[in-house]
């Protein structure tokens, strides 16, 4: 209901929308109100002339007259597409009387793997070298040692393999989650049978309850992963600068024509060791807190590092788990 209708073209308005929209109102109302609105279009001193003479008068805004006027002809918009549904439906049985002929066309089904494209090769790596000159550097360094295809075909099957967060990652978060106490807090140890992987090591070091610095194997996997639920650590600060140390040294293997890793051993002992496609070796050894000092020569070992082709995995899809 409209308000205020002390004058006649607002009294007519009121009248014609308490017509057109009686409450309540029903479904079924709906197709009747578009009817009157597409007749409205055409109709002299319809609901359209009024709106323009409340304008006129100075008894309407031009904007709120404007915005109804385009509801309105929105919602009688649906009996002019009716009747072109109509007409086309009219002149395709005359098309055929004449002949026409309609064939089927068969279209293959696709479908779109928004994973598979984020995570194939030549996405990780233009998300990573934004310049078209260090993209095909970098495809350079890449076929001295490697297959662009087999690359490519890698990716995608390890992309579909499960992520897994390490043992001394699970047992921080275990701490930090349920704000556990420790034995000794000055001197926070998480202890565990195989040295850190290289992404663990940083993780620890990177922790603000400084736990200590366990001895690291410096090894890169490609599923490694956080735990969902955040612990204490300053997970954004923590993957931006991983990554881009990361980065800095993709670039520096590249500047210095360097090949993939030699191979060696997960544990101090050389007893236990990862498939060849799920590690790599960045470093030496690193046990800057122990007293053992002990250092890991490549050479001596099992598994197979991963290359440079599995460092655009790492830098682009372990950085998303967080």
């Amino acid at each position: 209901m409209i308000r205020g209708i002390g004058h006649s073209v607002l009294r007519e308005l009121n009248h014609w929308v308490q017509e057109t929209c009686p409450k309540p109102g029903k479904p079924e109302d709906m197709a009747d109100l578009a009817r009157k609105c597409y007749e409205e279009r055409k109709r002299n001193g319809g609901v359209f002339h009024m709106l323009n003479e409340a304008t006129k008068q100075g008894i309407m805004s031009s904007k709120v007259s404007e915005q109804l006027c385009n509801l309105l002809y929105k919602i009688g918009k649906h009996i002019t597409m009716c009747l072109n549904l109509i007409d086309a439906r009219m002149s395709l049985t005359e098309d055929f009387k004449h002949g026409a002929v309609v064939k089927p066309v068969c279209v293959p089904a696709r479908h779109l793997d928004r994973t598979e494209w984020r995570f194939s090769f030549d996405s990780i790596t233009t998300h990573i070298f934004r310049s078209e000159s260090e993209k095909q550097t970098f495809y350079g360094h890449v076929d001295l040692f490697h297959d662009h295809e087999v690359i490519s075909e890698k990716l995608q099957t390890w992309v579909k393999n499960p992520l897994r967060v390490h043992a001394e990652i699970q047992l921080i978060n275990h701490f930090d989650t349920n704000n556990s106490p420790l034995l000794e807090e000055r001197n926070p140890y998480i202890g565990c049978s195989k040295p850190a992987c290289y992404l663990c090591y940083k993780y620890i070091a990177h922790h603000p309850r400084q736990w200590f610095r366990p001895p690291s194997h410096q090894k890169l996997y490609y599923s490694w992963s956080l735990p969902k639920p955040r612990g204490k650590e300053n997970r954004e600060e923590f993957l931006a600068t991983t990554a881009e140390v990361l980065q800095r040294e993709l670039r520096e293997d590249i500047a210095n024509k360097r090949g993939p890793r030699s191979e060696f051993d997960d544990s101090t002992a050389g007893v236990t060791s990862v498939p060849h496609t799920y590690a790599m070796k960045k470093e030496g050894y690193v046990n800057p807190q122990s007293t053992v000092g002990r250092t890991m020569e490549a050479g001596h070992g099992k598994a197979g590092p991963l290359a440079l082709h599995e460092w655009l995995y790492l830098i682009d899809v372990s950085w998303h788990i967080v």
